[in-house]
């Protein structure tokens, strides 16, 4: 989720143009599991609609520049305790039934293991539904 995504924030505010090497985006861990081929990455960000690629196919950019979610704090809850398999798969079958899901913080420690930190941010798209989410977890506790 690019709204949340500080390292290609940082990228695009320091483009002149908000243009990133689309080498950046080939190298990402989940880009690679799919394709080492930049020339695919290339055919697939020219087939969405709300980015642009420049012409010799080096550079990518949104077409519409990402405007911050006004009411992001009042859509976002803090879970703890999760358990050391935590994947972003389990939290939102877990968090799905409050409403729908816009993005999913699992941090993780900075060492080899890669650890998660046994805790997370779940954004919802509406703020009923985070509210829903505290609720039905106040009371699951009692």
């Amino acid at each position: 989720n690019l709204r949340q995504d500080r390292f290609l924030g940082q990228l695009i505010s320091e483009s002149e143009d908000g243009y990133v090497n689309v080498s950046v985006i080939a190298g990402f861990n989940r880009v690679q599991k799919m394709t080492e081929s930049v020339a695919d990455v290339v055919r697939a960000l020219r087939s969405c609609d709300n980015l642009q690629v420049t012409e010799d196919g080096t550079k990518v950019k949104r077409t519409v520049p990402l405007q911050p979610k006004p009411n992001a704090a009042e859509c976002t809850i803090y879970v703890e305790s999760l358990p050391i398999h935590t994947n972003h798969d389990l939290v939102r079958g877990a968090f799905k039934r409050f409403g729908e899901i816009d993005y999913i913080s699992i941090p993780r420690w900075n060492t080899a293991s890669r650890k998660i930190k046994g805790f997370g941010f779940i954004e919802f798209a509406t703020p009923e539904a985070a509210a829903k989410a505290c609720n039905a977890l106040k009371d699951e506790e009692q």
